[in-house]
Parts: C-alpha cells; sequence; structure tokens
C-alpha cells in the first residue's frame, strides 16, 4: 500500500456502521458503486491504494478504508481546487476590468471576506453533493461505462435468443450478430467521443 495512505486513511475514515475490509477487483467495484474499467484507470495512478497487485493468475486486492480515503482525498481536492480557481479568475477579472459599480461590489471585499465567501460556496458545493444536486463528471463516466459494459453483454446474447424465437437459419443468426456487433461498435464509438465536462462543463454526446 502507498506510504501516505494512512495519514489520508486518518483524515477520511469510513463512515460509521461500515466495517474495513480486503476485496478484490470486482468487489470493490460493486461496494463503490463504479466501474472496474474505472477501477483499472485509477490503478495506474501512483497515488491509488493498492494492496497487492494483481498478474500472472493472482488478483488484485484493495483495502476498502485506504480506497474510500483516497476518494474522499481527490474529492476534496478537485472541490477546493475549483475554488482556488474561481478566485484567481475573479481576480484576474477585477485586475483587467476594476471595480466600482453596484453589480460588482464583491469586488470590493477585503481577503478575509473574500476568503469567507468563498468557504461559503465551497460548503454549499458539497451539500449539493450529498443531496445529489451535484455529481462529479467522473462519477457519470463510471455510470456511463458500466452500462455499456452491461449493454454488451446483454446485446451478445441476442442473435441466439432471436434465433431460436423466430427460427432463423444459420446464416440468419450470423447476419443478425453482424448487425449487432456494427450497432455496439458505433454506440461504443460515441460514447468514447463523449465530452463528460472535465473543465466543469456539462458532459454532451458528439
Amino acid at each position: 500500500m502507498n506510504a501516505h495512505a494512512a495519514p489520508v486513511a486518518d483524515a477520511y475514515p469510513l463512515p460509521d456502521g461500515v466495517a474495513d475490509a480486503e476485496l478484490n477487483l470486482g468487489e470493490l467495484a460493486i461496494v463503490i458503486d463504479t466501474s472496474t474499467t474505472t477501477l483499472a484507470q485509477w490503478c495506474r495512478d501512483p497515488s491509488f491504494p493498492v494492496l497487492e497487485r494483481g498478474g500472472n493468475g493472482r488478483e488484485y486486492r484493495f483495502q476498502l478504508s485506504a480506497v474510500w480515503s483516497w476518494m474522499k482525498a481527490r474529492d476534496a481536492a478537485e472541490v477546493a481546487d475549483s475554488a482556488a480557481r474561481n478566485e484567481q479568475l475573479a481576480q484576474m477579472r477585477l485586475a483587467l476590468i476594476g471595480g466600482g459599480d453596484e453589480a460588482d461590489g464583491d469586488r470590493e471585499l477585503d481577503p478575509r471576506k473574500r476568503a469567507a465567501v468563498i468557504d461559503a460556496e465551497l460548503k454549499a458545493m458539497q451539500l449539493a453533493r450529498l443531496r445529489r444536486e451535484l455529481i462529479l463528471s467522473r462519477a457519470v463516466q463510471g455510470g456511463v461505462e458500466g452500462l455499456m459494459l452491461e449493454f454488451r453483454t446483454a446485446s451478445m446474447n441476442l442473435p441466439d435468443r432471436i434465433a431460436d424465437a423466430a427460427g432463423l437459419t444459420p446464416a440468419q443468426t450470423e447476419a443478425t450478430e453482424r448487425v449487432i456487433a456494427a450497432m455496439l461498435e458505433e454506440l461504443e464509438a460515441r460514447v468514447a467521443r463523449m465530452d463528460f465536462g472535465d473543465e466543469g462543463g456539462q458532459g454532451r454526446l458528439t
């Protein structure tokens, strides 16, 4: 496990009533409600806590408390980075445009009051996330990837089911398989082109 995982775990413990556990990749994906694809991407991040790396027939192993702490720390860092970026943009705008009119009265706030405003906005964002009114783009991405995996699995069984129900010939079954495979390929290509709003925008399909 990463050397810095213990201090982070102290800062972001598991919620009350949740017992710590050692999990494999599939189990962890279920527990934290994300896809194995997303977890595989996280494993390439040097900061992500992996208890045991898999390979050659061995499973990846993870400590739930360490992964939870890593997720919460990253969420907090993203919110803080966003607040800092907004403050930086406000300072740039103030320097370029200046203040004075009533609509821009907040530009005249002293640093202490401005920090209080940013802190209030930060807490409002955290509350919105707890209420599920605000969702991080990576959570949306993980959900889409999980749905695509389930859809592909279900779709690949369709030709046989259609053949049994409709009495298709082998040639017709193969044609059905090709149509479904082409449909899945196109859908996956469209998902791959999705903009999940990494810079704070709304996701869109191109």
